[in-house]
């Protein structure tokens, strides 16, 4: 082989790579704002669980003690949502008294404004 068919083959490997990399950069981003399908591991949960919104009075960990309080169960996730426009934790529970159960927790007051089963 020579010289420039290798070079040719280094720079279209090169170019491989980089859309190999976009392509999971993107497709991590756009997973990471689908609120359909929660993965977040309870190690997550906890390194962010003290983050609350601009306003909000519960943090994360709070309404996920709420929750769990009232329905029993282990924390799996906990994201910002709106309730009735209203900012609210979803706190995602399992082998609560329901079973798999999301509940919504009014991020100012603290009260529990919906539970669904999952």
């Amino acid at each position: 082989m020579n010289k420039k068919a290798k070079i040719a083959i280094g720079v279209l490997s090169c170019l491989l790579l980089a859309a190999v990399i976009t392509l999971i950069v993107l497709v991590g981003y756009r997973s990471g704002g689908n609120k359909t399908h929660h993965t977040s591991s309870q190690s997550h949960h906890t390194h962010r669980s003290t983050q609350t919104k601009q306003g909000s009075k519960i943090t994360k960990d709070k309404a996920g003690q709420i929750a769990t309080d009232k329905y029993g169960g282990k924390v799996i996730n906990i994201e910002a949502d709106t309730h009735d426009g209203s900012p609210a934790w979803e706190v995602e529970i399992r082998d609560s008294k329901q079973g798999r159960i999301e509940v919504d927790v009014d991020q100012t007051s603290g009260k529990i404004v919906e539970m669904e089963k999952d």
